[in-house]
């Protein structure tokens, strides 16, 4: 784990809210399912939010509700605590797990931007 596991987080967030960034992309070869190929660097963000403890065991299935409520009033996360920000950073890597394209969903509508951005806020204070 790093020294500052939240700056290790943190250094994707300016890639992320790049314009015309591509987060991924539905790849569907010719009469089979198509597949979410996620860029390099959500990979590694992935792979940083794993190394670094952001992805904490806790039961996700008793947290969806909440984590709905954040994604539709994206002014809620204004307020949200860093255990919160770990419990949706989680439940968003492991939900695309098995539902292929969420995280991707996740990113192209903003909502995993807006999770950095609140990060960095308190990471500041």
């Amino acid at each position: 784990m790093a020294a500052d596991p939240v700056a290790e987080i943190l250094r994707f967030q300016q890639l992320f809210e790049s314009p015309g960034f591509i987060f991924g992309q539905v790849v569907a070869p010719p009469g089979a399912w198509g597949h979410v190929a996620m860029a390099t660097d959500v990979d590694d963000f992935v792979d940083a939010l794993y190394d670094n403890g952001w992805v904490a065991p806790f039961e996700g299935g008793s947290f969806q509700a909440q984590a709905e409520e954040y994604f539709e009033k994206p002014d809620r996360l204004d307020t949200a605590d860093l255990d919160t920000l770990r419990r949706l950073l989680t439940l968003h890597v492991r939900k695309d797990r098995f539902a292929d394209g969420h995280l991707l969903s996740m990113f192209q509508t903003g909502h995993m931007q807006a999770i950095l951005r609140r990060l960095r806020s308190l990471h500041e204070s």
